[in-house]
């Protein structure tokens, strides 16, 4: 009897998830960590640091609708390559910092790209490789950033201890780099299409149904089948009233999400809270949103994506 092959898609579903590991690399819990001590050494209040992540998320935020339509053309792979080389250059450029400048370059640009090129990389590949399981493999390769952000904090602190912040922002942009530029470069593919497969491994005479099978199928109503994928073009979308629900949502929820996750560190370590402390609160955060985040992925698929989108906004 021979041996069913893995699905590739599942491929992809790993790679996307080292990206998401290291993408967390210049979210607000990671810079975060380094705001007092850099505070301290240059004289900076805590504003300008902050801003560092404004200037960076507008941008990533007018970048992204030029990211889409390149990577449905050209596919994600030498984009998050080259995306993730020039992040992992930024993290190690910031030990040699000497001025505002700097921050808002190195840490801005990649900020930028972690928000706009990389976020789009893991939903777009996930999401063209998967239709029925497409909840389970997007909380999957969700799980990595989830991850990331509770353990590089902890990786962070350990190496701001002994070694000074300098080193960890070295040493934090060899991690990205190593974790996900050569994997992407090497394992990420456009479409399923593209090397003969359909989404989900479903094998093409899988297709050839006859009509009753189909309908049978179309009663269940926690599965979707490729026949009833819809395709819209950018300008149908832009028509519907439900797509700019969505983007009204997303915006509220990062708006929310952003600035309480950066100054939560800061906060707890005011209050006089052990900065070892601090740092772990925010693993144990974190880890319960991966869990949960994998978890609201497998009831999206039953339930619709509107549960997930209340999980992501918690």
């Amino acid at each position: 009897m021979q041996q069913k092959k893995i699905f590739y898609g599942w491929t992809i579903v790993t790679v996307t998830f080292l990206i998401g590991l290291t993408q967390a690399g210049v979210f607000q819990n990671v810079l975060a960590i380094f705001l007092k001590p850099m505070a301290e050494e240059f004289g900076w209040n805590r504003s300008i640091i902050t801003g560092s992540i404004a200037v960076g998320s507008l941008a990533g935020g007018i970048f992204s609708p030029l990211v889409g339509p390149y990577l449905d053309r050209h596919g994600p792979r030498k984009a998050a390559f080259w995306g993730i080389t020039i992040l992992s250059a930024g993290l190690i450029a910031l030990s040699q910092l000497s001025s505002v400048w700097q921050l808002y370059l190195f840490f801005g640009t990649g900020r930028m790209i972690a928000s706009s090129l990389l976020s789009l990389v893991v939903t777009v590949s996930v999401s063209n490789w998967f239709i029925e399981k497409r909840g389970r493999a997007m909380g999957i390769s969700q799980l990595g950033r989830r991850i990331g952000i509770a353990f590089l904090p902890l990786l962070v602190q350990h190496i701001i201890i002994s070694y000074g912040w300098r080193t960890a922002w070295a040493v934090l942009g060899i991690i990205v780099f190593a974790f996900s530029a050569l994997p992407s470069l090497i394992f990420l593919k456009r479409r399923p299409e593209d090397v003969g497969l359909l989404p989900d491994g479903r094998a093409p005479e899988k297709n050839l149904e006859n009509d009753a099978e189909r309908a049978d199928k179309k009663k269940q109503p926690s599965r979707f089948n490729l026949e009833d994928e819809p395709l819209w073009t950018r300008k149908t979308a832009f028509r519907t009233t439900a797509f700019w629900q969505l983007v009204f949502v997303m915006c509220v929820i990062y708006l929310v999400r952003a600035g309480a996750n950066f100054h939560l560190f800061p906060f707890m370590t005011d209050q006089g809270l052990p900065p070892s402390m601090g740092v772990l609160v925010i693993t144990v955060l974190s880890i319960c949103a991966a869990f949960g985040g994998v978890l609201f992925g497998f009831l999206a698929e039953r339930r619709g994506s509107l549960l997930k989108y209340s999980w992501d906004g918690f």
